[in-house]
């Protein structure tokens, strides 16, 4: 409410700020923009796992949170644990003697960030893809409401494959 966003839109910016700091940090040149990078990946993840929780708990319900956060969860250490995996194997190809001068300006790990950023375009697409939909059932929600002059009407959750 804060910054009058709804939940999802916030995992939008959110997603959306993963995704600039792949960028900034597959350009960067000096240690500098390396750190606004990483710094930007922090915040991010710590947003991103202090937003998802509620939004789980909205889009699926109470009922079975535990399961649903905990499948969440893993989804997420799995990518990050495969791109790590992945990073490492992009530096270790492009330095087969291991000698640490010869990568200049973060060309020996850049394909990596590459990757990265296309795998937060993939999130970001899912997360606009989301967002819209909480907003076309929150429209509906509403319209039903206003349709029928009732104080209350029954909630109608978010069904992820319609």
């Amino acid at each position: 409410r804060f910054w009058g966003l709804p939940r999802s839109g916030i995992l939008v910016v959110v997603v959306f700020c993963m995704v600039l700091s792949q960028i900034i940090a597959g350009a960067a040149e000096n240690l500098t923009t390396l750190l606004v990078g990483s710094a930007l990946t922090g915040l991010s993840y710590g947003f991103l796992f202090g937003v998802m929780p509620t939004l789980v708990s909205v889009w699926f319900g109470t009922k079975h949170f535990g399961s649903n956060w905990g499948m969440t969860t893993v989804f997420i250490g799995f990518s990050g644990q495969g791109l790590g995996a992945f990073f490492g194997y992009i530096y270790d190809s492009n330095m087969p003697d291991q000698d640490p001068s010869k990568c200049k300006g973060g060309a020996c790990y850049r394909d990596a960030f590459v990757l990265s950023m296309g795998v937060g375009m993939l999130g970001l697409l899912a997360a606009i893809v989301l967002a819209r939909r909480r907003g076309d059932r929150r429209r509906e929600n509403r319209r039903l409401w206003e349709a029928q002059e009732i104080d209350h009407i029954e909630y109608v959750p978010f069904i992820l494959a319609e």
